[in-house]
């Protein structure tokens, strides 16, 4: 197979994964963009600089913890929690495509969390993992999140770490800040 750009794609299953997302999505029901979470967000990144540094490709922490025991350091969730992670992918739209194709996992679990209703909120952490696939994405779901008071700390940390301040107060829940920005900007060369 080839992408857009004649570049030739490696898969498990062959072009029936990308068929079957293609007809997944013509049929699929709309669903509300998810929102923000700082608090998710910081989850992720601790994730990715557990495991990415040491080039471990697991859902597990290298401390036993799983994606909910990380959520749970930073605040409380309610409802459905999930996470993804896409190993080897840069762009946010390989991620995404890699995610919602699924190729080789056969309950397409990925893509099935991309489109749970039950998530509200996302947090997204991006890094460079040591091993052959030189990138990994965590991506961490929940209905709802409120931030504990380690929470706001490892905010405003990772803000003053980019040259900003943390916004999100304490037990603030985090359901009011769209990960989609909809104004609308120009497209180049088009007027």
């Amino acid at each position: 197979m080839t992408d857009s750009q004649s570049r030739s794609i490696l898969t498990v299953e062959g072009k029936a994964a990308w068929i079957e997302a293609i007809d997944y999505l013509n049929t699929a029901e709309a669903r509300q963009p998810l929102a923000w979470s700082d608090g998710l967000a910081a989850s992720a990144f601790d994730h990715c600089e557990d495991i990415g540094g040491r080039g471990v490709a697991s859902h597990n922490g290298s401390d036993g913890s799983s994606p909910f025991d990380r959520i749970a350091r930073y605040g409380t969730a309610s409802g459905m929690e999930g996470e993804n992670i896409s190993f080897g992918s840069s762009t946010a739209k390989a991620i995404i495509m890699d995610l919602f194709v699924d190729d080789g996992v056969r309950d397409r679990g990925h893509r099935n969390s991309l489109m749970q209703k039950a998530f509200k909120l996302t947090g997204i952490s991006f890094c460079k993992h040591d091993s052959q696939y030189k990138h990994m994405t965590d991506v961490l779901y929940a209905g709802s999140f409120a931030l504990n008071t380690k929470g706001e700390e490892k905010i405003a940390r990772l803000a003053a770490m980019r040259g900003g301040s943390g916004e999100v107060g304490k037990g603030q829940k985090e359901e009011s800040k769209p990960v989609v920005d909809r104004r609308r900007r120009p497209r180049k060369g088009r007027g």
